[in-house]
């Protein structure tokens, strides 16, 4: 968004046209015929009539003008008065004045003023083409084609290789339905300049409208391999490839197309941009070089503001904001900062100097700068926002409620403030509150990736509150809107897992992976999946690759022995699991699984009772739990130490008799039974 000042030179709501690839860029629509002009000047408009004695220089109102043009536009129009006032100058002369100030005119779109200075030129000195030109590109504009043709062939009758001008021509003529006309005059073009992308443009268009589309594709490519910066050219070959059934091309240039214009060489309209002085014009046409993709033009116009006013905060905020989106963020923040000290009330530049502030991570000074707008206008939604999001990024979710609910509240329609109020919400533990939001942010409009996050964040709270199913649908219908959103699939998995589908887990995990291959608890969880499916060697490999990234992670070592026994290979769990001792040796994961391991190895050769006594023990003195004191248990039966493994065993069968765990109270039974016979946990199998 462009600052306030760049709609006009003179104020108001001026109407522009604009003719794509023609002139017109900066005229008014509004244009007096030439009839009506004259006799308004108190010329003859009957045929015939005596050509008036003297011009009257015409003199715009320019009460609305910048010093600096009032200045230059009265001067020139003094001078071409104190010429005509004498009768030593030639036609020439006066007619090279008079035109000249017709440019000058032209030059601030002026273009009822520069065309009486037009008119008058050409009256006196109909030899110069210039005149009949310009005429012609305001006739252009206005609509009157024959009047514009008439002019653009006058103009090839002086100077027959005028290129400019026979493109203009060519097609005002394809406007008026002169087709063989103007294609000829296109082909001429191109026997002059092979690449001519305006050339090729015109041809294109009037074979497509022939119905000749796999010409018009050739010519509107050729035209892009000119001019690839001028991406409206996308629209016209999506259009012609879906005419003929192409619908993977058609599609592909749709998603390119883009407001770059064809454009090509006019030394005579672009002289009239280098007579302009006043930054309210070089404000209105970096404003139209912005929307035709000519971004490298608005810069250099915006630039040209700057320096005709260097007080004008508005020139100076657009070339910041023009700056910025093009990376250039210490030049902007410059620029912005001496906005602000010319106009400290300039809530835009503050804006966006906060902004500025926000995305080089300086934080605290970026809220300072909300803060003074805020300060300004106490409702500036953009500032909320801004300090709300400034406030996220330092982790004060409590801090950036009231500025969300504020927005929310001042603007209901909201749907990307509803969305983030209900991640904050949810953060906060305001569940209730925080689905009211992702609701009401889904009917809303959001693009695909906002309504993914807040089917996203609508799972997550199903998926809190025990609802697994519910929050299955809810990541199916984020990832249906946003197949990469890794949080959507990394959650999908684990409520598979919940909801006990180990092989669809398994599967969500490998998408997991494909999305983010270096996400180490992924492969984790992908392992455990495996294990838990019945597949112990597919869950060893995830399990030794996580230990391959991250050889401190404590479950996957245990994974890799648990893989190892179940495989039946016995001595290499145990071995893996010394070394995982050797590598985390305060690990209470790891040291309760070689207590178990060395207790009730399915393998005898491989139970050593008086160490994994000497293990259970360290870690029930140190972490005392069920689980630990039952390790211990077996690790005294296999250490031959019956009476005690009874009574610690008696102990576990009642407090699990107290719990009403039935299940695990059989089984600390039977251990028990064991125990009592003077046999270890594990017999060895038979």
């Amino acid at each position: 968004m462009l600052a306030a000042g760049s709609r006009g030179l003179f104020g108001g709501d001026r109407q522009w046209v604009r003719l794509p690839g023609s002139p017109g860029r900066y005229a008014r629509a509004v244009k007096a015929t030439a009839t009506v002009l004259l006799c308004a000047l108190g010329w003859s408009c009957a045929p015939g009539a005596d050509a008036p004695a003297r011009f009257q220089v015409p003199r715009p109102e320019l009460a609305d003008v910048d010093d600096q043009v009032r200045l230059q536009l009265e001067r020139q129009a003094t001078a071409v008065e104190t010429l005509l006032a004498g009768d030593r100058a030639s036609a020439g002369e006066r007619a090279a004045a008079i035109g000249e100030l017709g440019r000058l005119y032209h030059a601030y779109d002026l273009s009822t003023d520069a065309e009486l200075c037009y008119r008058e030129a050409r009256r006196l000195d109909p030899s110069r083409p210039e005149w009949h030109y310009y005429l012609a590109f305001l006739d252009q504009v206005a609509g009157d084609l024959e009047a514009a043709a008439a002019s653009y062939r006058r103009v090839l009758e002086l100077i027959p290789d005028d290129s400019a001008a026979r493109l203009r021509l060519a097609e005002v003529l394809a406007r008026l339905g002169r087709s063989s006309a103007a294609e000829r005059l296109y082909s001429e073009a191109l026997e002059s300049d092979r690449e001519s992308a305006a050339a090729h443009r015109g041809l294109g268009l009037l074979a497509a409208e022939a119905g000749r589309h796999g010409d018009a594709i050739d010519h509107f490519e050729s035209a892009l391999a000119s001019q690839p910066e001028a991406t409206a050219l996308h629209y016209l070959l999506s259009q012609a490839y879906g005419a003929r059934g192409d619908r993977e091309r058609a599609r592909r240039h749709a998603e390119l197309a883009g407001n770059g214009q064809v454009a090509f060489a006019d030394p005579r309209v672009s002289s009239l941009d280098r007579l302009a002085v006043g930054a309210g014009v070089r404000l209105a046409r970096g404003g139209v070089a912005l929307t035709e993709g000519r971004t490298g033009a608005a810069l250099e116009e915006y630039r040209r503001a700057v320096a005709a006013a260097p007080g004008n905060a508005a020139a100076r905020t657009n070339l910041a904001l023009l700056l910025a989106s093009l990376g250039e963020s210490g030049e902007a923040r410059a620029e912005l900062q001496e906005a602000l000290r010319l106009e400290p009330s300039n809530l835009q530049a503050r804006l966006a100097l906060a902004n500025l502030l926000a995305a080089a991570g300086e934080l605290d000074q970026a809220i300072d700068s909300f803060d003074r707008l805020l300060e300004l206008d106490p409702d500036h939604a953009g500032a909320r926002r801004g300090r709300a999001a400034a406030r996220l990024a330092l982790g004060d979710g409590v801090g950036a409620l009231p500025d969300l609910r504020a927005v929310a509240e001042a603007e209901p329609d909201d749907g990307a403030t509803r969305l983030r109020l209900g991640s904050v919400l949810q953060e906060s533990g305001e569940l209730d509150d925080a689905e009211r939001h992702y609701r009401a942010a889904l009917e809303l409009d959001l693009t695909p990736a906002e309504s993914a996050a807040a089917q996203l964040g609508l799972g997550n709270l199903a998926a809190a509150r025990g609802a697994f199913e519910l929050a299955l649908d809810r990541y199916d219908a984020a990832l249906e809107l946003a197949p990469e959103l890794t949080p959507a699939a990394y959650n999908r998995a684990g409520v598979l897992v919940r909801l006990g589908r180990q092989r669809a887990a398994a599967a969500a995990y490998r998408r997991v992976l494909e999305l983010e291959p270096g996400r180490t608890q992924a492969r984790f969880y992908l392992g455990e999946a495996l294990l838990r499916s019945g597949e112990p060697s597919s869950a060893l490999a995830e399990f030794e690759a996580v230990v391959a990234s991250d050889p401190h992670h404590e479950g996957a070592r245990l994974g890799v022995a648990v893989c190892l026994e179940r495989l039946g290979r016995g001595a290499e769990a145990l071995a893996s699991l010394e070394e995982s001792m050797r590598s985390l040796p305060r690990s209470a994961l790891l040291a309760h699984r070689l207590a178990l391991t060395l207790a009730s190895a399915a393998e005898p050769s491989l139970r050593d009772g008086a160490r994994a006594v000497e293990l259970a023990s360290r870690l029930f003195e140190s972490r005392p739990s069920a689980a630990h004191a039952e390790t211990l248990a077996m690790a005294l039966a296999e250490a031959g130490r019956t009476e005690e493994a009874v009574e610690l065993q008696s102990r576990l069968v009642a407090e699990a008799a107290a719990t009403g765990d039935a299940a695990r109270l059989a089984r600390l039974r039977a251990a028990l039974a064991r125990y009592q016979r003077g046999e270890a946990c594990c017999p060895p199998p038979s």
